[in-house]
């Protein structure tokens, strides 16, 4: 999709006036728009949110400092590999393979998450065994961890909202086509579901909101219901235009197929002196040239 046409519709998304143009795309484009438009907002909210995601170890290492005694002392002892999704627990196993997820011997725990290693971290069971005395190593492996996440939680969250936001344009498009034909309106359910699609930005505020309210009304119920609101007025926008553009093509003045007749010429021959001959007597001094232009002009062959 060209970036330029793009943006220009995400503007145009937030502009009611815009939406008698919005509304001529097919369904396909305005589908390859929502989905560019969520992937736009779901990268301005991941950046957003890294200052949070930098302060959040450092507040869980505060929060631990409050703690007298936090210690772990499980034991797990295994005959074989225990494969549980991406963890996989062999403490019979010495050297730790190059696998990925986490892998945990008998005093190991390793992360590998990323393609070709990056970001390959182990830290020993032992340092997890009292955390309250381990803070730093928390930190660290807690801001590795969420690092190594951020891939696989970014696709999950796109995932999660995309099919969130498009059972949402089909409820309340659905919603909204019922309530106008209650009301005796007359609006077209393709025409509706289309300004609900291209009103998704307004609902993908929900993911900027979420970096900067910690409350649900605002971040997740504001959204909806200036969503809900902008779709009801953009549809009775486009109702009254539809009835005034079918009153003017019922009260449109008739167009004849047949254009009206020219008036033709009483003395159609004046030119070539024909109408004179018997007169004058003069029948060599006709025109031709100039009778044909003549009966050409008034339509006689």
């Amino acid at each position: 999709m060209n970036y330029k046409i793009f943006l220009r519709d995400l503007v145009d998304s937030f502009n009611p006036s815009k939406y008698h143009i919005l509304i001529d795309d097919k369904f396909g484009q305005i589908l390859k728009f929502f989905f560019c438009a969520l992937f736009l907002f779901l990268v301005v909210a991941s950046i957003l949110f890294i200052p949070k995601l930098v302060i959040m170890p450092f507040q869980v290492e505060k929060e631990f400092s409050k703690f007298t005694e936090f210690s772990i002392d499980a034991k797990i002892t295994t005959s074989d590999a225990v494969n549980l999704g991406f963890i996989t627990i062999d403490t019979g196993m010495e050297e730790i393979p190059n696998t990925k997820g986490l892998f945990i011997n008998n005093d190991t725990l390793q992360v590998n998450l990323l393609p070709f290693g990056l970001g390959k971290n182990q830290a020993k069971l032992d340092d997890l065994k009292d955390l309250s005395r381990n803070r730093k190593t928390v930190k660290i492996n807690l801001l590795l961890g969420m690092i190594l996440l951020l891939p696989y939680i970014f696709i999950l969250i796109y995932v999660y909202s995309a099919i969130k936001f498009l059972l949402l344009a089909l409820i309340v498009g659905s919603f909204v086509v019922v309530a106008t034909r209650t009301l005796k309106g007359v609006v077209k359910a393709r025409v509706v579901l289309k300004t609900a699609l291209y009103a998704t930005p307004i609902l993908m505020l929900e993911l900027l909101f979420q970096v900067f309210a910690q409350s649900w009304y605002i971040n997740t119920l504001l959204p909806f219901i200036l969503y809900l609101m902008f779709v009801i007025i953009i549809t009775v926008i486009l109702g009254k235009e539809h009835r005034v553009r079918s009153h003017h093509r019922k009260h449109k003045p008739r167009k004849y197929e047949e254009e009206e007749e020219e008036e033709i010429d009483p003395d159609l021959f004046a030119n070539t002196r024909f109408g004179k001959q018997g007169s004058s007597g003069n029948a060599g001094s006709v025109d031709m040239s100039t009778l044909q232009r003549d009966l050409e002009k008034n339509r006689i062959r």
